[in-house]
């Protein structure tokens, strides 16, 4: 068990005289408040904290335990010693330099100075710029009426009306919405942001001065980079009742629920344009300021105090977190160690719920501002500030909690629990140090047909259509003819040059002083008729014919009743396909990542969708062994694959058949393959058994290859 502390020695620290101090409550249940106006913080002490703070003054500590005995308070030693502590590390006392004070003092400062200290308040930066209490109590002689219950029944009736008119016009809601989370609506949706959150503290100081509070600080505070205004409420301690608390911490939410309500209703009868714009992003902000992040209580903001204020919990979140921590430390060791504080044990159970659930945000939201700055940042850079994160905001608290187990471990070690504890943790790095199976879903294709496609020639027009939509063909027959005027007029051009250079050769045969000439033209001759015979491979190629027998499928344009005039296509425009039928065959699409987590011998299962059964198809089936093409896909030739139309594969918007990231197509067959007679295409997943790996390997693999993939780039 830990020590008590040592009985004081000397006289208690002695209090600063510019102390204000007030008590409030019934004898029995009183507590003190001391305001520290040189900081402008509040403190509220307990009740047994409140007596020995009455008898201070005594100065022997002795003689306060005397003075709070004669009026039925039992205090120790150890209270004075810890109340001491607090006054000490608060700044309270004259002299730091009394007791153990110097100590903490000097401690207390060297803290500011911390690394982690320094990293916060570059997260959470408030900058004071003056005292907004004058203005804020000439605004408040004006405004009043917008803080009655008129005025805010009159708001709800303005909100259910905007809900009613927002009802009947979903595309303008639909094209604003566009509109203002698009590049160009960036600026409009800061603006928003900027005059939302200045209406919230305005709310705060309003209802501070109707109760009659001082508001002696405001400026602008950073979060995360983006400056906000705030103004300084610590004042509302002073308010004995938790109701008039409540207004003051519900003063924000209320602005911006009322800024929700008349900026939506206006937005009803706005005409378009930037106005229009600003009231609809100033109404969602609004509503997702006070959804989100005020009324949270697991953030440090006015969800939290209103909760606070609501349970009559002071110091909700660390009286919550040494709870969690205590039941933590006795589900593990069962140490008996004394409860932190005597609550009943219905609000000691919701307390430790409360700190777990405060505990699991806070490892989220120091995540998800880990990747986000990773995300954004320069990769080395944004590698840097998320490991950062990590470390300081999740690591260090539980090196903290480490560090107690650490300084009781004799007392840790004599318990049974331990071994049970020390069991179940060993099982738990056995299960994840262990090869597990794992499989890899990807997306899939089942078809018993081959499919050809056939696009058009370059520089050709199409003359005549052989075919018909479904007709049979055999291989080699002529589905397409095509003509090209620019091949034509180059032949013929070419054959006259031919034939020019052929008469001049038989010419000059008859011509014994001009034969030195005929090398020339017949090395010319020659080149001519390489080029003709290039030109008779294009002319061709004019000529589409299918290379297998099937069934032919063509698009519209492209069918006999369409060619009335000749019609001039642009080059690999898609003319049709003909269809083989075969055997069934899958087709899986894996991505490149996924590669190295497959064995040499890749086996898989096919899943199919729920219209396979209307058909008479297995759920699942097996399949014959896979085989991963050696070059990843360039252009997709199963459209239902892409993203564009409801597809897994994420592809390019301007053009749906190329992927957007590295795939490969992998090809295997269905080992119990029925037989149809009809043609037969279905979308489907196919699930690959990769290789056996234990989820530690995994995670180390995964953060290890980002790691170096993006510190390298």
């Amino acid at each position: 068990m830990v020590a008590a502390p040592a009985p004081p020695s000397g006289p208690v620290p002695e209090l600063r005289g510019e102390l204000a101090i007030s008590f409030r409550g019934t004898p029995g249940a009183a507590s003190a408040l001391i305001y520290d106006p040189l900081s402008h913080r509040y403190f509220e002490l307990s009740h047994d904290s409140t007596v020995l703070i009455q008898n201070w003054s005594l100065q022997d500590p002795a003689a306060i335990i005397r003075a709070a005995k004669a009026i039925g308070v039992s205090v120790t030693d150890a209270a004075i010693e810890a109340l001491s502590k607090f006054l000490v590390e608060n700044g309270l006392v004259k002299h730091p330099g009394a007791r153990q004070g110097f100590t903490l003092w000097h401690k207390q400062r060297a803290q500011k100075k911390t690394l982690m200290a320094r990293f916060s308040r570059l997260i959470f930066l408030r900058i004071p710029l003056g005292n907004p209490d004058p203005m804020l109590g000439a605004l408040y002689s004006v405004v009043w009426p917008l803080l009655t219950r008129a005025f805010t029944a009159l708001t709800m009736g303005a909100f259910l009306c905007a809900l009613w008119l927002l009802s009947h016009m979903p595309e303008a809601i639909s094209a604003n919405f566009k509109a203002l989370i698009s590049l160009q609506g960036a600026p409009t949706l800061l603006i928003a942001l900027a005059l939302v959150k200045l209406g919230h503290e305005l709310g705060h100081g309003l209802q501070a001065k109707r109760l009659g509070l001082r508001v002696p600080s405001g400026g602008i505070m950073f979060l995360l980079g983006l400056p906000l205004p705030f103004v300084e409420l610590s004042s509302a301690w002073q308010l004995e009742q938790a109701k008039d608390r409540i207004r003051v911490d519900a003063g924000g939410i209320l602005a911006e629920s009322a800024i929700a309500a008349w900026s939506l209703l206006a937005f009803c009868f706005w005409p378009d344009g930037t106005m229009r714009l600003i009231l609809f992003a100033m109404a969602s902000s609004s509503l997702a300021l006070s959804l989100l992040v005020n009324l949270n209580p697991l953030m440090r903001f006015d969800g939290y105090f209103l909760l606070s204020d609501l349970l009559g919990i002071k110091n909700l979140q660390p009286r919550s977190l040494a709870l969690m921590k205590w039941r933590l430390r006795e589900i593990l060791f069962n140490l008996s160690d004394p409860v932190p504080e005597a609550w009943p044990l219905s609000t000691r159970r919701w307390l430790i719920v409360y700190g777990v659930l405060l505990t699991l945000y806070r490892v989220s939201l120091y995540l998800g501002i880990a990747i986000l700055a990773y995300t954004v940042l320069n990769k080395l850079f944004g590698v840097a500030v998320f490991v950062f994160q990590i470390l300081f905001f999740v690591g260090l608290p539980i090196l903290r909690e480490l560090r107690v187990w650490w300084t009781r471990r004799r007392d840790i070690a004599a318990r049974r629990r331990v071994w049970i504890s020390g069991a179940v943790f060993a099982g738990l790095i056995i299960l994840l140090a262990l090869p597990m199976p794992r499989n890899i879903m990807v997306p899939a294709r089942l078809s018993n047909v081959q499919k050809t496609d056939f696009f058009a020639p370059r520089g050709g027009v199409l003359e005549q259509v052989r075919i018909a939509d479904g007709q049979h063909v055999r291989a080699e027959d002529t589905l397409w003819e095509f003509h090209s005027p620019r091949v034509t007029f180059e032949r013929q051009a070419i054959q006259s040059e031919i034939a020019a250079i052929n008469s001049r050769i038989a010419r000059l045969a008859a011509e014994t002083g001009s034969r030195s000439e005929a090398p020339l033209l017949i090395s010319e001759r020659d080149r001519l008729q390489a080029e003709r015979s290039s030109l008779d491979d294009a002319a061709a190629k004019l000529r589409v014919a299918t290379p297998v027998e099937g069934t032919v499928r063509a698009d519209a344009w492209s069918l006999p009743d369409q060619v009335h005039d000749q019609i001039a296509l642009p080059g690999l425009a898609p003319l049709g396909t003909v269809l083989e039928r075969q055997a069934f065959v899958v087709t899986a699409f894996i991505p490149s990542h996924a590669l190295s987590k497959l064995p040499d011998t890749l086996r898989g299962v096919y899943m199919q969708g729920p219209e396979a059964r209307l058909l008479g198809l297995p759920r699942k089936a097996d399949l014959t062994p896979i085989q991963i093409d050696d070059a990843p896909i360039q252009r997709l030739t199963a459209p239902e694959m892409s993203s564009s139309f409801g597809g897994m594969i994420k592809t390019d918007p301007a053009d749906p058949q190329r992927p957007q990231d590295i795939w490969f197509s992998a090809t295997s067959g269905l080992l119990d393959a029925p037989e149809f007679d009809y043609d037969v295409t279905l979308s489907g997943h196919v699930v690959l058994r990769a290789e056996r790996a234990s989820f530690a390997a995994r995670a180390f693999n995964q953060i290890a290859q980002t790691l170096v993939l993006h510190i390298g780039n």
